[in-house]
């Protein structure tokens, strides 16, 4: 008898994981056990899978293996490869996408959104690519063989490229009266900031700017009065300059200077030195914007672009708040730094002091153009701890642009993620945000269900009630379903009422509808609501066949009876 081969064997351990994440999501450990057998068939040799022509092959031959065929399909999956790079956290991730039941919307761009995140180089993959209309025309401003503009190698975080447009993600399947993910762009585009008073707004771009470009103000600024002489004769000299090599000599002096107010502590001068800086800059260009001078100047302002300096200026930015003048430089300068400014003010906002502090940050982060590309990028860290930071301080700008990035993080993989992203659209308290809250009520995992469905409570919006039966019909974990049961107690409606009475006397679509606690739920909810016709079904369940319904019954209707005491208003219609 011949032995299999390893990558057979790693091929089978594979779909099994992926089987038992489909038909056992609750298993976390055993998803584990699963995934580290993965990994251990991994260290004899990777394989291969592939889709050619509607069959599976791995490594050449054909696998069978129904469920990873279909999903390799539906998400346009073309290759798949398994290596012993793979680890635990990826193989899960992965898992968990391909065992997602396919829903509403375009699955190969939902496949595509949500497995940015996993390792390309240790689950190596490729993917289907999505047609694309050809435009009518190339812009004359656009030839053809025009060269794409080259990114810094010295940037500290890779400018993210584009992905494809998220589509709706109801993962459990589709669900009628529950709305899928939104899609649609806000007013200039996703990432495009709302720009300061008197700048003009750029064109939407495809793909966020290289970070590396220089951030130009767009208006002057006053000139400081300073009372240092090494500051003076630097600024006075590069003003002078007639020719590069004097404007070089002089701005490096003046970054001298900015480099040692900062090192000594001396934040006056560092604000006064840097807005010089600046400010000449701006002036000198109005002069003379040739590429040398423009080179120059850009030069000196990325000598101080340094991490540790610019966590301090944004320090300075919030503990000078109540300083017009300082506020407004610091405003000004971190501008200028582009999006390594807007990253120290958000690397600020996580640590700072008190909730002043975090008003200011986000006042700041408010004002900055490139605030949305740096938030892109950390939306798409592979560090989950850093997207849930990013989650939470997108839901506390409130903007278009940031509920915007929101909804493509009801995409990640993570559910906690994705929670964190519910949290945040259920602050903003806008129709599209509450739309995509209702959608994650078809997420795969009950915590992101269970916290949409807190979001939702106390809503008085007509599709809400909708949106909370089309899930209590089909809601499977006993969490989530009971707390759906008691948001529907938070609408004091008779929609809501007849919509609860149904479910007390144990009727309904839910295979859990002659479950006890489901019926006491629900005739919770309507003593909460004491509306005479919900208080009526309650008494009237004094005679249920349940013995645990009949004492609910008796308690609900006296502590109602006890309240009406007090307060006047009738709890029970008729006998």
């Amino acid at each position: 008898m011949t032995d299999r081969p390893p990558n057979l064997d790693l091929a089978e351990r594979f779909a099994a994981l992926v089987v038992l994440v489909s038909s056992q999501p609750s298993a976390v450990m055993e998803q584990r056990d699963a995934a580290r057998a993965v990994i251990e068939a991994a260290k004899a040799g990777e394989v291969r899978f592939a889709l050619a022509d509607g069959a599976l092959l791995a490594d050449g031959a054909p696998f069978d293996s129904p469920l990873l065929a279909s999903r390799f399909a539906v998400y346009g999956l073309e290759e798949l490869a398994v290596t012993e790079r793979a680890t635990q956290a990826d193989l899960l991730d992965l898992a968990r996408v391909l065992a997602a039941a396919p829903g509403a919307g375009d699955q190969v761009a939902r496949f595509a959104a949500r497995q940015i995140v996993i390792d390309p180089k240790s689950l190596p993959r490729r993917l289907r690519a999505r047609a694309v209309a050809e435009p009518d025309a190339v812009p004359p401003s656009a030839p053809p063989n025009a060269p794409a503009k080259r990114v810094s190698g010295s940037q500290r975080r890779q400018t993210p490229v584009a992905q494809p447009a998220i589509a709706a993600r109801p993962s459990r399947g589709s669900t009628p009266g529950i709305p899928a993910v939104p899609a649609e762009e806000p007013e200039g585009g996703p990432m495009r900031r709302r720009t300061p008073v008197a700048q003009p707004v750029p064109a939407p771009s495809a793909a966020p700017e290289p970070r590396d470009v220089p951030e130009r103000l767009v208006a002057a600024i006053a000139m400081p009065e300073t009372q240092v002489p090494a500051l003076a004769g630097a600024r006075d000299d590069a003003d002078r300059a007639d020719t590069t090599e004097r404007l070089a000599s002089a701005l490096d002096r003046l970054v001298t200077v900015c480099d040692l107010a900062f090192r000594q502590g001396r934040h006056d001068d560092l604000i006064e030195s840097l807005t010089t800086l600046v400010a000449l800059e701006f002036r000198l260009l109005e002069r003379d914007s040739s590429d040398a001078r423009r080179q120059a100047l850009n030069h000196a302002v990325r000598q101080l672009a340094k991490p540790v300096l610019l966590r301090q200026l944004a320090v300075l930015r919030h503990s000078r708040s109540t300083d017009p003048v300082a506020a407004d430089r610091l405003q000004q300068v971190l501008y200028r730094f582009g999006i390594d400014g807007a990253e120290a003010v958000i690397d600020e906002f996580a640590s700072a002091p008190s909730d002043t502090a975090r008003a200011t940050c986000l006042e700041c982060l408010r004002g900055l153009r490139r605030t949305y590309d740096a938030l892109l990028a950390f939306s798409r860290d592979p560090r989950e701890s850093v997207v849930r930071q990013t989650a939470h301080l997108l839901g506390e700008l409130r903007e278009p642009p940031a509920r915007q990035l929101l909804v493509e993080l009801l995409q990640h993989p993570d559910a906690r993620t994705r929670r964190a992203a519910v949290s945040a659209l259920a602050e903003a308290g806008t129709a599209d945000a509450l739309g995509a809250v209702a959608s994650t009520l078809t997420d795969e995992s009950p915590m992101v269900r269970s916290r949409a469905v807190a979001a939702l409570v106390g809503r008085r919006e007509p599709e809400v009630l909708r949106w909370l039966v089309s899930l209590i019909g089909q809601e499977s974990d006993r969490e989530v379903l009971y707390s759906a049961i008691a948001a529907l107690g938070t609408i004091p409606t008779a929609e809501a009422v007849q919509a609860l009475i149904p479910i007390a006397e144990g009727e309904g679509a839910n295979a859990l509808k002659k479950s006890a606690a489901m019926r006491i739920q629900a005739c919770t909810a309507l003593a909460i609501i004491r509306a005479p016709a919900g208080m009526a079904a309650v008494q009237a369940l004094r005679a249920d066949r349940d013995r645990d319904v009949r004492e609910a019954s008796v308690r609900l209707v006296a502590q109602a009876q006890r309240r009406t005491s007090t307060t006047g208003i009738p709890a029970v219609s008729g006998p």
